[in-house]
């Protein structure tokens, strides 16, 4: 990362993540590099479990086919629990589709990798201006994570998006979008 920016030529970045992006983000503000100012997490924790269902049905051993059915029940499960009560339809059966077209095996390792993040101990270390945003309804990662987040990160401010899911920025793309723009405006004109 620090190469992109220096690449880029960059200083005053704010980086955002969502998930397991947002994790990524956590362990990166803890770095502390000096092109980063601020940073938003969305739908993530500081420690982040996946339920077992999810990770069973995407297991690799034996390594499962997208045709496999354990492997779209484990997308229902996921879109079950990544959507809020108010997520059209449509919308949900299109995450299906679009999540059906990857590979089993990248689904396993990346909700592996979530399960086994964990900087809890960590957190408070982070010393940046930060937003959370958590959807009210999200049961991937619920708000008592970003609550965490929120009272052991110095400079944070938090945000939920009533009956939103984990996938909020789709769900509620005005709500979400305004939130990060206010922020982003507070902290760009201190």
């Amino acid at each position: 990362m620090n190469a992109f920016v220096s690449a880029l030529n960059l200083s005053n970045v704010t980086l955002a993540g969502h998930s397991l992006g947002g994790a990524i983000v956590q362990c990166l503000a803890l770095r502390s590099p000096e092109w980063l100012t601020r940073i938003i997490l969305v739908g993530t924790g500081a420690r982040l479990r996946v339920a077992p269902a999810i990770l069973d049905g995407l297991s690799c051993d034996p390594l499962p086919s997208v045709s496999d059915t354990s492997f779209k029940s484990a997308i229902n499960i996921i879109c079950d629990y990544a959507f809020g009560p108010s997520a059209s339809p449509s919308l949900i059966q299109a995450a299906i589709e679009d999540f059906l077209k990857n590979r089993p095996e990248v689904f396993h390792g990346d909700y592996l990798a979530c399960d086994q993040f964990d900087i809890m101990e960590n957190i408070g270390q982070i010393r940046f201006p930060t937003l959370i945003i958590s959807g009210a309804a999200d049961t991937l990662t619920p708000v008592k994570y970003s609550e965490y987040l929120y009272t052991h990160i110095p400079e944070a401010e938090m945000s939920v998006i009533e009956e939103g899911g984990h996938m909020m920025g789709l769900e509620k793309p005005e709500e979400f979008t305004e939130k990060i723009k206010s922020f982003l405006f507070r902290n760009l004109q201190q």
